[in-house]
């Protein structure tokens, strides 16, 4: 008698794939601009994998995806089923099809779903919580900056949620200090607000959009009941809060990027609201002698500007004196309202002869953007007397007049005092002090660890490696054919010390990648053309973040890291 309900239950279980039953349906087919949608999908039986959603998402954002089967046993007959939930969210407004999806050989039907436009009646999703974005002009000048601000504005109970960040081509962003927590009142109603704020550096003229800000998130639709008179029905039928995920959309905003101005086409750009330029010098300008170097710091500081978009600034050769400037040091102080971009730049002057001479003053003309004309700062002329190089002082030595010579005689026994005979006795003193410091500096430097003397050294070529892949990225970033190649191969020269690829034809074979090969080629052609403003940088740098990592070898080092640690 057990054996026949045994054998019925296992040929109930055990279904023919091509029996299986493919269905579909949506939790409401009528739904508002901005709400998300359920679309389940079922099949009979238990069945492991996921049927092909990809044509939902011609149309669709899926925002979630859960599976899940059951098995029910009724009078002795066995249901098996499988479900996939999607919560997907529609891209437009209008009649919009679900197209047949397929799973196992089954074909679900086809479903029609209503968009309407969001409402404004007060029990809309949108009055629970909305987006609000907005730009601080609508016709920045190229490179000048844009401050960006997005505020979420809300008063439903948020589970979890995730607001986007703005992509933009051809522009620098970066995100302003943190969000901002505070209250607001929208038509008499109290709201929570989450602020953000962005400054964009548009690289490029024209018009420009930034695209809707996105908000995906779960909004708590019911709370656990607190105010039942049993205790159990908070228990069995109110243990959990449910949630319901939404996505809301905020505005576009669009505007005009001017070029720079006819007036200002030549030398460097610099939008700003406020520049100053500084300078410090080492080594004493009032006791300068030839072959002591002199080092001069400049300090240039720019109000709304991000640091990798200010000059270089290389002063003018001077008369008397070999430059040798260093790298400079860009930075950006990310602030809650503005970027201040700061660059620093060392040059060690040399003089080669001595005089009086005149170091030419440095002059930078930069564009105020908030009185819309051209400006200047001026670090002014010096001049500087240089002594020759330093040498023993002579000593002074008194010497009274020599007697007569009358016979041979008297010149054995009666010694003749001559000028400078102590001279040769100091020059010895000296030269044993010299040699005693030498002992020293050698005994000591025995005693130090192997590693001691080359610390200042490593450190040294480690902020000049990080520097060089700054100033890569950033050059990329600006696409800058010419300063991408110079910056490229300072940085690859890090990475190889002993043997620097000298051109990116040389580095391309150091890296053996053919697409990172064939990506160099063309920025190397692009240098010799006519119109270099083509070449566009994003996918080097994307190519050089996915090298491998491979291991070091022997003379060179690694190989180029990530460019995104």
């Amino acid at each position: 008698m057990i054996i026949r309900p045994l054998l019925l239950l296992l040929l109930t279980l055990i279904q023919p794939q091509s029996l299986a039953e493919f269905s579909a349906q949506l939790d409401r087919y009528t739904v508002r601009d901005g709400e998300s949608v359920q679309l389940s999908l079922q099949v009979t039986g238990q069945h492991s994998g996921q049927p092909d959603i990809t044509p939902l998402k011609q149309n669709f954002d899926i925002l979630a995806t859960r599976s899940g089967s059951q098995v029910n046993i009724i009078n002795g007959a066995v249901d098996a089923r499988t479900t996939w939930t999607l919560t997907l969210s529609p891209r437009e407004r209008g009649t919009i099809t679900i197209p047949s999806l397929f799973f196992n050989g089954e074909q679900s039907p086809p479903l029609t779903l209503e968009v309407t436009e969001a409402s404004t009646a007060p029990t809309a999703a949108g009055d629970l919580l909305f987006i609000e974005s907005q730009i601080d002009r609508d016709t920045p000048y190229l490179q000048q900056m844009v401050h960006y601000r997005v505020s979420l504005f809300y008063r439903a109970q948020l589970a979890e949620g995730q607001l986007s960040d703005p992509q933009l081509d051809h522009a620098l962003i970066h995100r302003l200090g943190e969000d901002r927590e505070y209250q607001s009142q929208r038509n008499g109603v109290n709201y929570q607000v989450i602020e953000r704020n962005y400054a964009l550096f548009p690289q490029k003229s024209g018009p420009l959009t930034i695209p809707a800000p996105v908000l995906d998130a779960r909004i708590i639709t019911s709370t656990p009941s607190r105010n039942s008179r049993h205790p159990f029905d908070n228990f069995f039928n109110n243990r959990r809060a449910s949630t319901q995920a939404v996505r809301v959309r905020g505005e576009p905003q669009t505007f005009q990027v001017r070029p720079r101005p006819a007036s200002h086409q030549n030398g460097p750009w610099l939008p700003a609201e406020s520049v100053t330029l500084s300078e410090q010098w080492q080594g004493g300008l009032e006791s300068a002698q030839v072959g002591v170097p002199l080092s001069r710091t400049i300090t240039l500081q720019a109000n709304a500007v991000a640091g990798s978009l200010l000059p270089e600034l290389t002063p003018d050769p001077a008369e008397g004196f070999k430059l040798y400037p260093e790298p400079a040091q860009q930075t950006s102080k990310l602030e809650q309202q503005t970027v201040v971009g700061t660059l620093q730049r060392k040059i060690a002057y040399i003089p080669t002869q001595a005089g009086s001479f005149t170091l030419p003053p440095l002059q930078l003309r930069w564009w105020n953007s908030q009185t819309d004309r051209a400006e200047r700062v001026t670090l002014p002329a010096r001049t500087v007397n240089v002594a020759p190089a330093s040498v023993d002082a002579e000593m002074d030595v008194d010497v009274e007049p020599a007697a007569p010579i009358q016979t041979e005689e008297a010149t054995t026994t009666a010694p003749v005092d001559k000028p400078y005979t102590l001279w040769p006795w100091i020059a010895l003193l000296f030269a044993l002090l010299w040699l005693a410091t030498l002992a020293i500096w050698w005994i000591k430097s025995r005693s130090l660890p192997p590693h001691h003397a080359d610390h200042h050294t490593s450190v040294s070529t480690e902020q000049r490696c990080r520097h060089a892949k700054k100033q890569f990225i950033a050059a990329c970033r600006a696409d800058d054919p010419q300063l991408t190649r110079s910056t490229l191969l300072q940085w690859a020269a890090c990475h190889w010390p002993n043997t620097p690829p000298t051109g990116l034809e040389a580095l391309a074979k150091k890296l053996n990648n053919p697409a990172v090969e064939e990506l160099l080629s063309q920025l190397d052609q692009n240098l010799y053309q006519h119109d270099p403003a083509r070449w566009r940088g994003e996918m080097l740098l994307r190519a050089l973040d996915q090298l491998p990592d491979p291991a070091p070898t022997m003379d060179d080092g690694n190989l180029l890291k990530p460019l995104y640690p």
